[in-house]
């Protein structure tokens, strides 16, 4: 199996566009990283709140742990998120759903403005109504806090809907 194949949904009627897939991205309220664990050789996947803009997923962390240390020693990762998630029952049991997997390399971002564009998209995403205080804040925890991007090779999304 080609590693398209492995990322193509199994139902192709539920497929959505490359800019669908990008819209969940931007609308998803959080996601779960997935790596390798190198020391263990375990799957590890991590819920984080993210942003989407530029073509990349942008996550904070602290600049210490284990999630730091995986992504410094084994880059390759796997993203999943979801929006519009509900349980319903018509004749039987299911749910409607948006969801998209993107699978690609994870870099530390260095560039200072880089970071604190990252953050501002955070703060913006999460507390769009505290943006006032955004900058002072982020000034605040600048020197401890990690910001991360993935940059996605693979994108696949899919959408069950009402």
């Amino acid at each position: 199996m080609t590693d398209d194949e492995k990322f193509r949904p199994r139902r192709a009627d539920r497929t959505l566009p490359p800019e669908e897939a990008e819209r969940v991205l931007r609308e998803a309220e959080y996601g779960t990283i997935s790596m390798i664990d190198p020391d263990g050789n375990e799957p590890y996947g991590v819920p984080v709140s993210f942003v989407f803009f530029d073509g990349a997923i942008w996550i904070h962390s602290a600049r210490e742990g284990r999630k730091f240390r995986v992504f410094a020693d084994a880059p390759r990762v796997h993203f999943s998120a979801a929006r519009n998630v509900r349980a319903v029952f018509t004749r039987y049991f299911t749910s409607f759903y948006e969801s998209v997997m993107a699978a690609g390399k994870i870099v530390p971002v260095t560039d200072d403005a880089e970071k604190r564009a990252a953050l501002r998209e955070l703060c913006r995403k999460y507390l769009p109504e505290h943006m006032d205080v955004a900058d002072e804040h982020i000034a605040r925890s600048f020197a401890v806090t990690a910001i991360f991007k993935i940059l996605p090779d693979r994108l696949s999304a899919k959408a069950r809907r009402p």
